[in-house]
């Protein structure tokens, strides 16, 4: 038998030893620099210019040499709008990863501006915190208070106390750092812990534009006075419909627009109570806070529950001066009340998920008007919200209560009505010519310019795109479904607000 013996040269073995040292590799062996090359890439494109230093630009009101290309730099940058609970957050994510990363991270301020405590984290602590908090140095913070599960737990009962107790430990090592604070966001499960917050929230906050004191449960009816030892100058202020009325009694809104005539835009949140009128603020109430705000250029109001008007006590006539007007999960006559005791005229109205009842002896106001997911038992109220509306532009969205029968005896007889806009409403193609040319036949009513429908799933007919371009009205048809999420304005885009959370839209709140 031959055997045969083969001696690997001296180059293969140099080969074949590097080829071996090169699978033990891993990504831990790149030189530090390198790593942190790649997390400062990471960084940089998560973030964007101010939309108020790019219309500067566009108007040539500041040149490009003026601003600071450096991401790095939050006077002209800000972090793109993320969801802050996504566990592939920066810099938290690769902070985690191994210690290496975590001390080459912490070393760069910048990387920590954007502080994020989650209140029900395992890891939560005051050292912790502090320890967040400290990272940044002296840049300014945009902060975020919040829990990852926010839904009461019947076993264990609501976890009020537990979490009113961490938020305190946040609040006190927050303190020091107020004073460079631009966004604060508390977004919890009970009012209590808010009541809480508001009572240590004092100090000089010149930077502080948005205010965010979000909860989802009303645990308790006690008033929220000791905000007004807050010095600052908000933008943007979101809080419980009581906690506003409260904030109004005690102090004077001096206090939290105290550094310049800044416009606000005010969001009033869930106050659901079961223990009686007492404890419910009325629609009227809510209004009398606002008349002292005539800076409050948008306002929304979602899931509170306000005691039933008198509705034989005088109107209110209280002038606001409101451009963007919302309101969601409104019940009762709330909406109606707020139309019968206010003079304004908004740009811009949506109701979304409201009853429409009461008797409308005033009309519901907004140049451009929307209504959105209103049932077919609304039918007859939407109706008479409607009757004395003379704006051109109206939109529908998921509404039941538009068939065709109400585009004919109610929609068509608007009288400025100019474009209308349909989305995933159950009607027939055809009565959208019937509309046009029942207008064009009443010299009363102004002339139809445009249509715009979106049925998912559904194509226009040909016979109703044949008639559109005879007659050359411009009909805009989409068989697709909007897609979801939130542009940067804050608006819906095809998402039902309770499958989002609160924190999603709130990072672009903090621009001057």
């Amino acid at each position: 038998m031959l055997s045969l013996i083969v001696i690997p040269s001296q180059d293969t073995l140099v080969r074949l030893n590097t080829m071996q040292a090169t699978r033990r590799l891993t990504i831990h062996h790149l030189p530090a620099d390198v790593i942190l090359f790649i997390f400062r890439s990471l960084y940089d494109s998560l973030h964007e210019m101010k939309q108020n230093y790019d219309i500067r630009l566009s108007h040539q009101t500041i040149a490009e040499e003026d601003v600071s290309w450096d991401t790095r730099d939050p006077t002209f940058w800000r972090w793109k709008d993320e969801h802050v609970l996504m566990p592939s957050i920066f810099p938290y994510a690769c902070a985690r990863v191994c210690m290496q990363w975590r001390d080459l991270i912490a070393g760069v301020s910048a990387f920590w501006t954007r502080v994020i405590i989650i209140l029900d984290a395992p890891h939560f602590s005051a050292s912790w915190v502090r320890w967040l908090l400290e990272r940044s140095r002296n840049h300014p913070i945009q902060v975020w208070v919040t829990r990852m599960n926010k839904q009461p737990n019947p076993v264990i009962g609501d976890g009020s106390v537990e979490e009113r107790v961490n938020v305190k430990m946040a609040l006190e090592c927050l303190q020091p750092h107020l004073v460079r604070c631009r966004m604060l966001c508390f977004n919890v499960l009970c009012r209590s812990s808010i009541v809480a917050a508001c009572y240590r929230l004092s100090g000089e906050a010149p930077a502080l534009r948005s205010l965010v004191l979000n909860s989802r449960v009303t645990d308790t009816v006690a008033p929220s006075s000791r905000l007004r030892h807050l010095t600052c100058n908000l933008t943007h202020l979101t809080v419980d419909a009581k906690s506003f009325t409260d904030i109004r009694k005690y102090r004077d809104w001096g206090g939290l627009s105290a550094y310049a005539s800044r416009h606000l835009s005010i969001r009033i949140t869930a106050y659901t109570l079961s223990d009686g009128p007492t404890s419910f603020v009325s629609m009227k109430r809510l209004i009398l806070a606002l008349r002292r705000m005539p800076r409050c250029d948008s306002l929304t109001i979602k899931d509170v529950c306000f005691r039933p008007t008198d509705t034989t006590a005088n109107d209110l006539g209280v002038v606001l001066g409101i451009d963007l007007l919302n309101f969601e999960n409104l019940e009762g006559t709330a909406v109606r009340d707020f139309f019968a005791n206010t003079i304004t005229h908004p740009e811009s109205t949506s109701i979304t998920r409201c009853s429409l009842a009461g008797e409308w002896t005033n009309p519901v106001e907004g140049q451009d008007l929307a209504f959105i997911d209103i049932g077919a038992d609304e039918k007859t109220a939407l109706a008479g919200a409607l009757r004395y509306w003379d704006n051109q532009f109206l939109h529908f969205v998921r509404c039941p209560a538009v068939d065709d029968a109400f585009l004919l005896d109610t929609v068509a007889q608007l009288p400025e009505l100019s474009i209308l806009y349909l989305t995933e409403c159950e009607f027939t193609p055809g009565v959208l010519r019937t509309i046009v040319e029942r207008r064009a036949a009443d010299e009363n009513l102004s002339r139809m310019t445009e249509f715009e429908v979106a049925c998912p799933g559904v194509e226009m007919p040909q016979d109703l795109r044949a008639w559109a371009k005879a007659v050359d009205m411009p009909l805009l048809w989409s068989a697709h479904r909007p897609s979801p999420g939130y542009d940067y304005d804050g608006y819906f885009r095809g998402v039902r607000p309770e499958e989002c959370d609160d924190e999603d839209f709130y990072s672009y709140l903090n621009e001057e």
